[in-house]
């Protein structure tokens, strides 16, 4: 069962951030309790045929009317980057380096109900392929991840390639710079496979932080004050009429005095 704890404030972000450094962070502005790509959910694995395969052959064969400089045909991580920028459901997982942006996405949207924030290592992740690197576009397992909707497995490759895993790849959308994104690659799910079974005993691997929904609006304030607003996370012209709307809540004629951290300061004459 996964660790799990509830935000009671900003400073507790912080507290996360300075904690675990080299994780990566997630969040879902309602409880989940899963870590699971949208496309392998219930809402598409229902369906009578292969949701994955055909949506990205209809993606494929559209989208050269609306973008040139398309990944060759063959680049299946690309093509699969590409969709998850778009909003397509993929076998990606979006993270990011940052709790602060990952609490971000636990806020922004249905402040009625409660959201959630996971932080993984992802280093803890990838050492079930027994590697503990952060995976990269040339890695074997990767690259077979990302094409496995058409391809024909060996049984070999069926017992091996099970587990999902975390890479990092180039930077390919202004979006991901802002976002400091990562990743992980999902296969079709096998029992025990998932991130929660693998690392849910492990509290340095994986844990969960419970958003109250009643703080989400205080939380969200709190990020537009360090930076983090729908603007420096999208960098779109909608993006920024959302900020530029809610900073007309600032009340200019309301200025707050600064903290005194740590007390007064005593100038020290030197001379």
């Amino acid at each position: 069962m996964v660790e799990t704890y509830k935000i009671s404030t900003i400073h507790d972000i912080v507290d996360i951030a300075t904690s675990l450094p080299k994780s990566w962070f997630r969040g879902h502005y309602e409880v989940i309790g899963e870590l699971i790509p949208k496309i392998f959910r219930k809402d598409y694995t229902e369906r009578d045929y292969d949701v994955e395969k055909n949506l990205t052959l209809k993606f494929k064969l559209n989208a050269p009317s609306l973008r040139p400089n398309l990944p060759k045909s063959d680049d299946y991580l690309s093509w699969l980057f590409l969709m998850q920028h778009h909003g397509l459901p993929t076998r990606l997982l979006d993270w990011s380096e940052s709790p602060l942006i990952a609490l971000f996405f636990s806020v922004k949207e249905k402040r009625s109900c409660d959201g959630e924030l996971w932080a993984m290592c992802p280093y803890l992740l990838n050492n079930c392929y027994g590697t503990p690197r952060i995976s990269t576009a040339d890695h074997k397992t990767t690259k077979f991840l990302a094409a496995e909707p058409f391809l024909t497995p060996t049984n070999e490759e069926m017992e091996t390639i099970r587990y999902p895993i975390a890479i990092k790849p180039a930077m390919s959308f202004p979006r991901m710079v802002s976002q400091l994104s990562a990743f992980t690659i999902h296969p079709k799910p096998y029992p025990e496979c998932t991130i929660t079974e693998l690392l849910g005993e492990n509290e340095k691997a994986l844990v969960r932080y419970i958003i109250p929904g009643d703080l989400k609006d205080e939380l969200l304030l709190d990020l537009e004050s360090l930076g983090i607003t729908e603007y420096s996370l999208f960098q779109d012209l909608d993006s920024l009429s959302m900020t530029l709307e809610r900073e007309t809540i600032f009340d200019a004629d309301n200025i707050p005095s600064p903290p005194r951290c740590g007390g007064d300061y005593i100038e020290i004459n030197r001379d």
